[in-house]
């Protein structure tokens, strides 16, 4: 009899105490945020923090994101608690708050020499600088810069509409500038007024000084070499592309400053020099879209005629323009293969170029479908399933090391992923722990 009891009695205990951690480990695992999340919350964590632009009044902050989410920043100054919402710069202009890739936030209406404080908001989440607000300082209000500096170019890329790309801009010994791109991937910088690294001062900028370019796209980054003096026709660049300008044997333009310069600057276009070249498709590339978006430079104002060798062949004729640039979308789809792209034009000598390159599409339409046979099943008795709710809100932590003073730019480190490839095995090992502890309960809870 005894023996019976403590039979009834152990199992029962062991089910009570085996309830007790699951629940307990479950409702730790949802406190912490990390519940069911897997790894998909990477996608909304602010990557490669830049903060730029700072002058005696404003700051920018720019970072991408895996996916187009919300963006904001809440900025406060030091020592005082009120807290403002500050918008992407686009969704100022429009009146409404619309989801990027590229996020861009320009703060303005601050004072000279004080310090602000911010947080980053994507989507639902709310991310810091290793565990603390960033931090800002805002320079001292310093005189006009007599010369004229203004950066202007064009950056080819796949994305559309206002993701295109943004622009970052420095020297040396100044401060980073940037700008967002347009949608048809134009930018112009004015960096006359750059300061020097500690924001005290205008940076030295003199004509031969180099300059230093990072174009960031929603997945890719391309870098730009230039000379101060050729800033004011960069050459388009295709995203992706690393180039250097500065040992180009041609100047682009002139800063507007003193009129007793002694240098000499050719009139001649930026490509007027240099032969026609097939930008897009690159070698043997790969499109995923069957009307893909085809460019190239040739001389400027000249014509290009294109054929593309297809199961139908597509002929064309265009004309570049100032710049010498050209590009092409076929208006009916390619099939999906192997193509061949021919262009004939003209160098800036006048003698007749032709240039061939090779690029595949792969049309997703194009592969057939498999369409299953349905087999007759015994409907089952539907029984309830339980549901994962995850936890709506969260803190993500920007593991990025902060400064001890100002910077004008700023780039931050890897950020930390809340969702590791551990916890949901063991949140799903919780709950199943507590599932079937309570159903040893109830048949133990039976059989007494």
């Amino acid at each position: 009899m005894k023996n019976a009891v403590l039979d009834a009695r152990i199992p029962t205990l062991v089910a009570a105490v085996l309830i007790v951690i699951g629940v307990w480990a479950t409702s730790y695992l949802t406190q912490q945020g990390t519940i069911f999340l897997g790894t998909a919350s990477v996608s909304i964590d602010p990557q490669d923090v830049q903060i730029t632009n700072v002058t005696d009044t404003s700051f920018t902050v720019s970072y991408r994101t895996r996916s187009a989410v919300f963006g904001s920043l809440v900025v406060s100054k030091a020592n005082d608690n009120t807290q403002t919402i500050v918008l992407d710069d686009r969704d100022k202009q429009r009146g409404n708050a619309s989801a990027y890739f590229l996020h861009y936030i320009s703060v303005h209406a601050l004072i000279p020499s004080t310090a602000y404080f911010f947080s980053i908001a994507s989507s639902d989440k709310t991310f810091l600088d290793n565990g603390q607000p960033f931090r800002i300082t805002t320079g001292p209000t310093l005189d006009a810069s007599l010369a004229l500096f203004l950066a202007k170019g064009k950056v080819f890329s796949e994305n559309t509409g206002s993701d295109k790309a943004i622009v970052y801009l420095k020297s040396s010994s100044s401060q980073t500038l940037s700008t967002l791109a347009k949608t048809d991937g134009t930018y112009n910088l004015n960096f006359s007024d750059i300061r020097n690294g500690a924001l005290l001062s205008l940076a030295t900028i003199r004509q031969a000084s180099i300059i230093s370019l990072t174009i960031i796209g929603p997945s890719d980054t391309s870098s730009i070499t230039i000379l101060a003096q050729q800033a004011k026709s960069i050459p388009p660049i295709s995203l992706t592309n690393n180039y250097d300008f500065s040992k180009d044997d041609f100047t682009l333009s002139q800063p507007e400053s003193t009129p007793s310069s002694s240098l000499k600057f050719p009139t001649s276009s930026p490509s007027g020099g240099r032969p026609p070249q097939i930008i897009s498709p690159k070698k043997n590339e790969v499109f995923t879209q069957t009307q893909p978006l085809l460019r190239g430079i040739a001389a400027p104002n000249e014509t290009v005629a294109i054929i593309i060798q297809s199961a139908a062949e597509i002929k064309t004729t265009l004309t570049t323009d100032r710049n010498g640039n050209w590009s092409f979308r076929p208006e009916t789809p390619l099939a999906a293969g192997d193509h061949i792209i021919t262009i004939t034009t003209k160098d800036g000598s006048g003698i007749i170029r032709t240039l061939s390159q090779s690029f595949s599409v792969f049309a997703q339409e194009s592969v057939p479908l498999i369409t299953p046979t349905q087999i007759p099943l015994l409907s089952p008795t539907p029984s309830p399933s339980p549901t994962l709710i995850p936890k709506p809100t969260g803190t993500g932590v920007l593991l990025a090391t902060p400064s001890a003073s100002a910077q004008s730019s700023r780039k931050g480190g890897e950020l930390a992923e809340p969702g590791t490839s551990y916890v949901f095995p063991l949140a799903l090992f919780a709950l199943g722990l507590t599932i079937s502890s309570t159903v040893l309960f109830s048949l133990q809870k039976t059989r007494s």
